[in-house]
């Protein structure tokens, strides 16, 4: 039988596949696309802007100190005197704003000139602090830490030239570094920060940041920055995420840094997530729309005209609340010929179911009457037999002590026996078909009440499955067990002699099998199987020719006689 499908899955799964599902593929695979396309950009923009200002930061830093390297080495060379130093520093000054102090150390480390000029400065000894003892090489221009200048407020940093003896140190102000960083727009919330050694913020947008020299909010970012390499990654701050971008500058330590909260990063793949949803959202609607009109115009039809044909199935051929009643909202015209065909079909079968009804009747009565007929036929046969087994008896007992009353006694078992059959079939309900246990049942009870004087301490047993055999199968099988319990009766237990005598009957596969024993004194020395000396052995191998049984008959394993046979179950194996 092929599977069918439910037409309400159907419909969904097919406009599902129509409608809703490319649209959600498309929209999956472009949402996935642009966010990619818009996280690479970003992190490209994010990248150019880094590197452009710490290349700014790093040009500004090296100007200020080809500066002084370049005043180192006119010192170095003799070209300004000692009483000309102050005009000298005062010049470069000018030339160079950014520096908020210039001046000159002795070889050991005193102030010898500064700019502008404080006479309480001379002297002063610098010779301990770290931006002088990390000078050694000759025009090498060293960075100290930064600091906070007393004077402006603002965050600065010394570059020390070695001139010789002398050094030539510059105080820079830093705050052009912000000024940098200005110009960077990151949404309305990112920023820009340039970060020295320590994680101090020497420049930022937020000027406040510089002035607290606050600490730097993302340390990761600059842990993962000390490589020297282009970084960047999530960091969150205060507990909220960013995404941020740093770089660390050479010879500084320091790094430039770029943060925006993630929200704000993310907000055009936001809003593209946005309109994705509203859009799937209306194309659910209009799915949904699409679902519930071909309910309407479809599937309500369709079940409709299901229910009429479990009526008819029924017996309900009235039409009552059928589809032609209940179709009036259809406006498809496949479905309005359905609608027809179906009405018509219900009166053609009900027309032709009215006529099967009549016919049956007639066939029921007919049945019956043949019945009564078959039943009764068996039972005048059983009655026929039952008159000729009196016959037999009556002449039987009319020779009794005659060697002949033994061959009158058998033919009538032999007759009981087929009556037997009959009995069972007309007080059965199967006409055709007799119960095997049964019937042996009827033998069994027939043989030890004739054969009770022959073997008064025989015993029996009787091991026979359900099965069902046909009359023209049933009198040969009866007929041999009959004769072979006769046998075992008058042979089997001379002398009192007690022992059992079994029959057992069983489908084994497609076969029968058939077997009676006893296990009584068993066949005489001269007893051949091929050459059976008596008619009930006749007789046994006679019908087993006709039921095209293999039979057996002879000695039992163990002792006693056996009859067996085994014939096919069905006919005409």
């Amino acid at each position: 039988m092929s599977k069918t499908r439910s037409l309400r899955v159907y419909l969904f799964g097919a406009f599902l596949s129509a409608v809703l599902l490319p649209y959600l593929v498309l929209g999956v695979v472009g949402f996935s696309a642009v966010k990619t396309i818009a996280g690479r950009q970003g992190e490209e923009k994010l990248d150019i802007i880094v590197h452009s200002l710490a290349g700014r930061a790093m040009a500004f830093l090296e100007e200020n100190a080809t500066a002084l390297r370049a005043a180192g080495q006119s010192l170095d060379s003799g070209a300004v005197e000692a009483a000309k130093l102050p005009v000298f520093l005062g010049r470069l000054l000018e030339n160079y704003p950014v520096f908020e102090t210039i001046m000159v150390l002795d070889g050991k480390g005193l102030v010898e000139a500064i700019s502008p000029e404080d006479p309480d400065f001379v002297g002063i000894d610098f010779s301990r602090q770290e931006f002088y003892r990390g000078t050694r090489e000759r025009f090498e221009v060293a960075f100290s830490d930064t600091f906070l200048s007393l004077r402006t407020g603002h965050s600065v940093v010394s570059l020390t030239a070695r001139a010789g003896s002398r050094s030539v140190v510059g105080i820079l102000d830093l705050e052009k570094l912000s000024s940098f960083l200005v110009g960077v727009t990151l949404g309305k919330e990112g920023s820009a920060s340039i970060v020295d050694s320590v994680g101090t913020v020497i420049a930022d947008r937020d000027r406040e940041l510089v002035l607290q020299r606050s600490i730097f909010r993302f340390p990761g970012l600059l842990e993962k920055a000390a490589t020297g390499e282009l970084v960047s990654g999530v960091y969150a701050a205060e507990g909220k995420p960013h995404r941020a971008t740093a770089l660390r500058m050479p010879f500084t330590g320091w790094t430039v840094a770029l943060y925006q909260p993630l929200a704000e990063a993310n907000a055009l793949s936001t809003a593209m997530l946005t309109g994705f949803i509203g859009a799937m959202t209306l194309a659910i609607a209009v799915f949904v729309a699409i679902l519930l009109l071909a309910r309407r115009r479809i599937l309500l039809p369709l079940e409709r005209l299901s229910a009429e044909a479990a009526r008819i199935s029924a017996g309900d051929y009235s039409g009552q609340g059928g589809p032609e009643a209940a179709v009036s909202d259809m406006d498809f015209t496949e479905i309005e010929a359905l609608k027809r065909a179906f009405a018509e079909t219900r009166m053609a079968v009900g027309a032709r179911e009215a006529a099967m009804l009549a016919a049956e009747d007639r066939l029921r009565e007919s049945l019956t009457q043949k019945d009564v007929l078959l039943r009764e036929i068996h039972h005048r046969v059983k009655n026929n037999l039952q008159i000729i087994s009196s016959i037999l008896s009556l002449q039987a007992d009319a020779l009794r002590g005659d060697p002949a009353e033994a061959s009158f006694l058998e033919c009538q078992g032999r007759v009981q026996a087929m009556a037997a059959v009959h009995e069972r079939l007309y007080q059965s309900e199967d006409l055709s078909r007799v119960s095997v246990r049964e019937y042996f049942e009827t033998l069994l009870d027939a043989a030890f009440m004739q054969g009770a004087e022959l073997a008064p301490g025989a015993r029996r047993e009787l091991a026979v499955d359900d099965s069902t055999l046909d009359l023209d199968r049933a009198v040969p099988c009866g007929l041999i067990v009959a004769e072979a319990l006769s046998n075992s009766m008058k042979h089997a237990f001379p002398n009192g002699r007690e022992g059992t005598i079994s029959v057992r009957f069983a489908r084994v596969g497609g076969r029968f099998e058939l077997s009676v024993r006893d296990d009584g004194a068993g066949p005489g020395s001269g007893f051949t199987e091929r050459r059976p000396s008596s008619l009930g052995l006749h007789l046994i191998d006679a019908l087993s020719r006709q039921l095209r049984a293999e039979a057996r008959v002879g000695a039992a394993e163990g002792g006693g006689f056996e009859v067996s046979l085994a014939f096919a179950a069905t006919v005409g194996e």
